[in-house]
């Protein structure tokens, strides 16, 4: 089953089309599932463009702002009662587009957008077709030392930040360093990031390592609080029962080896390609403090993002 990718991540052959093979090369896909459970390790070489087959979207049942709301005011009165601290609960928005515009946005080049990880992906057995544009880092290895984003936390504006985006933020930090008992993990300071007019909350995490084991920390890592929430398997016990329709690909990672470096990203800011429109994906990180019409605004808000990353 051969997944091609077009991405623009420097150092990793940027914005041409590369497709997994059997044969060994040098430079080497990762990728994932926001479960886990379909995780792909494939050798990647030069490909031409791939010949796509895109299916249509069936306008399947998507959640309406009452039905989010009314989730998310669930996920909080869980939260109260001490069944989990965080979760992160995912609405999908449909955009229809001319098959045209579909099959000519399948066959360019991802564009470049300052502070993300762009890339195109699909599978010609599955038919699906992703597009994104991420900013955020799981694990990056460079110079035998590994890096993690914490990265949570969404505002319009930096003078919008509350407490709230600030504990959530620090949720993902602490775990990043629970699941790495073994090492000195270093952290840095909490920044607020702009990108492209969104405003996060950041800060690195960095610890020493070899290359090896790479694919490690990246099952010790994924999901993070930042798309999942602590504790884990309460947290995805709620967003299957909750969200309405799979995330398949939304929230779980991608990215490559090539000699001693790695590049893994998180999958957000996405959404996946269909003969007449996209389906894009989007969530928010509730704690015990979130106001669930506030919530909303932000998927809303997320839902531009992407619009304007994806150049729809």
């Amino acid at each position: 089953m051969a997944w091609y990718i077009a991405h623009n991540l420097t150092g990793f052959t940027p914005n041409s089309w590369l497709q997994t093979t059997e044969e060994h090369s040098d430079q080497q896909l990762l990728l994932s599932d926001f479960t886990g459970k379909n995780a792909v390790a494939a050798s990647l070489r030069a490909h031409q463009p791939p010949q796509t087959n895109l299916p249509v979207y069936q306008n399947k049942e998507l959640a309406s702002r009452l039905s989010y709301v009314d989730a998310v005011q669930k996920a909080i009165q869980a939260i109260q009662a001490g069944k989990m601290d965080k979760v992160v609960l995912s609405r999908r928005k449909f955009i229809p587009l001319e098959s045209n515009t579909a099959e000519a946005l399948a066959h360019s080049l991802p564009q470049s957008v300052a502070g993300k990880f762009c890339y195109k992906l699909y599978n010609e057995t599955t038919r699906q077709f992703w597009l994104g544009a991420t900013p955020e880092i799981l694990v990056q290895y460079q110079n035998k030392e590994y890096l993690s984003y914490a990265l949570a936390g969404t505002a319009k504006n930096p003078e919008d930040f509350s407490q709230k985006e600030y504990e959530e933020q620090a949720i993902v930090a602490r775990y990043i360093k629970k699941q790495l008992p073994n090492f000195a993990v270093s952290e840095g300071a909490v920044k607020q990031v702009d990108v492209r007019g969104m405003y996060h909350l950041k800060s690195e995490l960095t610890w020493p390592g070899a290359l090896e084991d790479c694919q490690k920390y990246v099952n010790q890592l994924h999901p993070t609080p930042a798309v999942c929430g602590v504790p884990v398997d309460p947290a995805k016990a709620f967003i299957e029962e909750n969200e309405k329709g799979p995330r398949d690909l939304y929230t779980g990672y991608l990215g490559f080896t090539k000699g001693q470096e790695a590049a893994i990203m998180v999958n957000l800011r996405c959404g996946r390609l269909f003969n007449n429109g996209i389906l894009l994906f989007a969530g928010g990180g509730i704690t015990a403090d979130s106001n669930p019409d506030q919530e909303f605004l932000e998927t809303e808000l997320k839902f531009e993002a992407i619009i304007r990353d994806l150049d729809l």
